[in-house]
Parts: structure tokens; sequence; C-alpha cells
């Protein structure tokens, strides 16, 4: 197994607050962003929902963004997740 800085090719940590990583239902990281609404917004944008309000996205994703399986977490745990198998 990799480490997780070997499997980190998609987000670099540079900010000392972390960022948010977008996890699909079969544990694939698609995207990530340094905060929580953009990542939002990239989960929406996974499922084609482009023109949506921010406000519009925050729902969406609590509704249907959750019934797809779909999860945003920070980079603290992201690693965590790596290597308990979680996250490919």
């Amino acid at each position: 197994m990799k480490t997780f800085e070997e499997f980190n090719t998609r987000f670099q940590n540079i900010s000392p607050f972390g960022f948010y990583a977008c996890i699909d239902n079969e544990g694939n990281w698609f995207d990530s962003a340094y905060s929580f609404t953009t990542a939002v917004h990239w989960c929406c944008c996974y499922f084609g929902k482009f023109s949506l309000s921010t406000e519009e996205e925050l729902i969406w994703m609590d509704g249907m963004g959750k019934e797809n399986g779909l999860a945003i977490v920070h980079s603290s745990v992201l690693e965590k997740m790596y290597y308990a198998g979680l996250v490919k």
C-alpha cells in the first residue's frame, strides 16, 4: 500500500486548515476544495447540477447527495479513511 502522501496526488494540503474531499458511494475521491461550500458545489457538478445557487446546492447535498452516497470529509479524516481502506 502506498503512503498517504504518495496516494494524495489529487490535492496538496498547502493550507494549515486542510481541505475537504468529495467521496462517491464507491469510496472514490473525485474532487477537493478548501471550503466546505465549494466541495458541495463539486459534488453537485459530479451529478450534473451546474446551475444551482449555493443554498440550493446545500439542500441538494443534504437530500440527493446523501441518497446517492456522496460524502464530504475533512483532510484530517481522509488520511485515516485511506489507511482503513475506505478511500480509493
